[in-house]
């Protein structure tokens, strides 16, 4: 009711006029002071800056300029004004609360009471955090021949504050109410009538992660009422010719040099969001006789994009899943978290999933085993430093250990899956390399053809799938290991490492079979 009754106010000074037309033109003259040092003739219209290159050290974008209003008429001319903001707030500020009396010809500076006399147009923190294309705000002339209604242009019917802002990461408080200052009355003839000039600061980074977002990029990414507000904000889906992809939105006439959202905040970011909508699935709509699945995982298991079915999507429709799964994780991360053991510890589920590790040999960390620039061999050691392989996949058996003693010490019936991922592609096309996890690294390495590359992930994939298949038959019968090489055919996958819905429901069905068979 609050905000309806302020926006009732705001538009009825923003539409308020004379419908008898006492005047027949407008007797005031409303100038601006241009980039170039020109007067512009506003009157009734809308002027557009561009905001500085650096910002106030409060963080916000700001330009300041001068306006006048100058008596064009034959008669005095008692001139107040308003400022209608875009926040619904409705100020006299810029006459410092009074009207102001205007012999013919004579002018008036918009905040000549302040030092420096001039227009101070900022783009508010939250303004730029939800993408405006440009703040912008009205000055709303009254005028008349007759009496000087200072009184009523303070009158608490005409001001009011803005509505409270949305809200921000960390949140803005303190926001200033408008107030004004009293004056005198006089009597004169009876003649009045209004005019209107919109002031616009465009946003120079308007579709760019800056400001306030960019400083807090994490607490945005992981707000659970925010982020879904800043994906839509700032990205837009479209058909790469495949299937659906994320992407920023693009402004072609953006000028500023800001920095876009990185890979890394869109990962977290889009992580958040599917993630958070599967936890709700998983307390709504969900018969509690079905069994409960606990899965923590990476990419494998969630991956955050319009169209996918990732491997967990499918399992999900058969049974009441927990997923902890987000995109670019490693061992060390759920190891970190913690999140896993909690929710085992919680729900005492019937299965366990765990998809982990793959991040680790053909991420980006494939680069710390490899030899540099070895252009030729035969096997897949010769590119590898052995040493430093097994050290990495000794950390992650016993991070896997440590996950299926202490889940089997809480659900001592439990079954917990593991999998070794499926041999990646070797020779996708150069886009897909460029933007890839693996083979990117290896060819930055000299291993420059495709079949040598197919060696080295045969080999690490190969290992990695032993190692868990070993763990499996040591900790008989509560691990059980999926085999899922040479599951996902050569034309699906999706990229270089994931498959499409496809090959996703493939590796799903792999684990679904060994989940519905007899123990």
């Amino acid at each position: 009711k609050k905000q309806l009754n302020a926006l009732i106010k705001w538009h009825h000074f923003y539409s308020l006029d004379n419908p008898g037309k006492d005047f027949e033109k407008p007797p005031i003259k409303i100038e601006l002071i241009s980039e170039d040092g020109q007067s512009v003739d506003i009157t009734n219209g809308k002027y557009r800056l561009l905001p500085n290159t650096a910002r106030l050290k409060s963080g916000e974008l700001y330009k300041s300029t001068k306006i006048t209003v100058t008596n064009i008429s034959d008669e005095n001319l008692f001139v107040g004004v308003l400022t209608l903001g875009s926040d619904i707030s409705i100020s006299s500020k810029p006459f410092n609360g009074i009207v102001v009396e205007l012999p013919p010809g004579a002018s008036k500076t918009l905040y000549d009471h302040n030092q420096n006399k001039e227009v101070f147009a900022t783009i508010d923190k939250y303004k730029e955090v939800y993408n405006w294309k440009e703040e912008w705000f009205y000055y709303k002339f009254i005028f008349n021949n007759f009496e000087d209604f200072t009184p009523s242009l303070n009158n608490t019917d005409f001001l009011q504050p803005a509505l409270d802002h949305p809200l921000i990461l960390p949140e803005i408080k303190g926001l200033r109410s408008a107030r004004g200052e009293g004056g005198q009355v006089e009597e004169v003839i009876k003649k009045w009538g209004s005019c209107i000039t919109r002031i616009e600061l465009a946003n120079s980074t308007y579709n760019i992660f800056s400001g306030d977002l960019l400083e807090h990029q994490d607490l945005y990414a992981n707000s659970k009422l925010l982020s879904p507000f800043i994906k839509e904000l700032y990205f837009e889906e479209y058909f790469n010719g495949k299937t659906f992809e994320l992407r920023l939105k693009q402004n072609k006439d953006q000028t500023a040099d800001e920095v876009r959202a990185t890979h890394n905040v869109i990962v977290k970011l889009f992580n958040f969001i599917y993630k958070t909508a599967r936890r709700n699935s998983f307390f709504k709509n969900h018969p509690e006789e079905r069994p409960i699945v606990v899965a923590e995982g990476d990419s494998w298991f969630l991956y955050p994009k319009p169209g996918v079915m990732d491997t967990l999507d499918y399992i999900m429709k058969e049974f009441r899943l927990l997923s902890l799964a987000e995109a670019g994780d490693e061992i060390a991360d759920y190891l970190k978290k913690g999140d896993l053991l909690q929710a085992v510890e919680k729900y005492k589920p019937e299965y366990v999933l765990i998809s982990g590790g793959g991040n680790d040999i053909l991420g980006p960390e494939i680069k710390e085993i490899l030899f540099d620039h070895v252009a030729n061999g035969t096997v897949a050691l010769d590119f590898l430093d052995k040493e430093k392989f097994n050290k990495k996949l000794n950390f992650l058996s016993d991070g896997y250990q440590s996950f299926i003693k202490k889940i089997i010490k809480s659900v001592p019936k439990v079954m917990i899956l593991v999998h070794g991922y499926d041999y990646v592609r070797s020779n996708p096309d150069e886009k897909t390399i460029k933007h890839g996890w693996a083979n990117r690294y290896m060819r930055d390495a000299g291993i420059s053809q495709p079949e040598l590359r197919k060696l080295v992930i045969t080999y690490l994939v190969d290992q990695f799938n032993e190692m868990l298949s070993g763990l499996a038959n040591q900790y008989k019968p509560n691990v059980v290991y999926v085999n899922n090489r040479s599951t996902v055919h050569e034309d699906e996958w999706m990229d270089e490492i994931h498959p499409n819905n496809t090959g996703f429901q493939k590796v799903a069905k792999n684990f679904l079979t060994l989940m519905k068979s007899p123990t």
